[in-house]
């Protein structure tokens, strides 16, 4: 996904990201909602894990933070990330007990969603947390859901492994495939998804 889709970036200044607060311990996170560089390569944006998560802000209450403007900034890969910082800091002055880093997979992958944990490190070996998250999608008919096979978020920059590293937080990253969000979609998959979502969120928040 290394093409430039205009349409897809937002020119917000000099903000790279937005925050919005909410109520409870989830954070959801979408720092690919724009184009990103990496090594010299602009690669596309994930709009549709920016909507999820404003579409679960407004239903639930549930903070959020999206990546925006055009800096082509890659929190999830930079060695130096603003937004990093900024959601560590938001763990600790709202008492976050779990992020949700959203990002979109290649149609080419099997499965509909990859849960990548570090192979345990940023959730703390939280198996029971681990498994509200894949029975949320697999509930909502979303399947197959695998677990650190192709996208394990074990990288030293990942927002996932440096934050849990850096702040008390379980950290997921959830990979959606976008054969979910394309236009062959029907629109019954994204409000699948964002079922899946809303119940990960509420029944993380009850257990954690």
């Amino acid at each position: 996904m290394n093409r430039m889709f205009d349409d897809n970036r937002i020119e917000d200044g000099d903000r790279s990201y937005v925050v919005e607060e909410g109520a409870g311990f989830v954070l959801l996170s979408a720092p690919h909602q724009v184009e990103h560089g990496r090594e010299g390569t602009i690669k596309q944006a994930e709009p549709d894990t920016g909507r999820l998560a404003r579409c679960l802000n407004e239903r639930i209450g549930c903070p959020i933070i999206y990546r925006c403007g055009s800096s082509l900034e890659d929190p999830n890969y930079d060695e130096a990330s603003a937004y990093r910082d900024r959601i560590v800091r938001f763990v600790e002055e709202k008492g976050i007990k779990v992020v949700l880093d959203l990002h979109e997979m290649a149609a080419r992958h099997q499965s509909m969603v990859e849960i990548g944990t570090g192979h345990g490190r940023n959730i703390d070996d939280r198996d029971d947390l681990l498994a509200v998250v894949r029975r949320a999608f697999e509930s909502h008919g979303i399947e197959p859901v695998t677990v650190d096979t192709v996208f394990p978020a074990a990288g030293f920059f990942r927002v996932s492994s440096d934050v849990a590293r850096r702040s008390p937080a379980c950290c997921f990253q959830i990979e959606m495939n976008v054969r979910m969000f394309g236009f062959d979609a029907c629109p019954s998959a994204f409000e699948a998804v964002c079922g899946s979502l809303e119940e990960a969120v509420i029944r993380l928040g009850e257990v954690i």
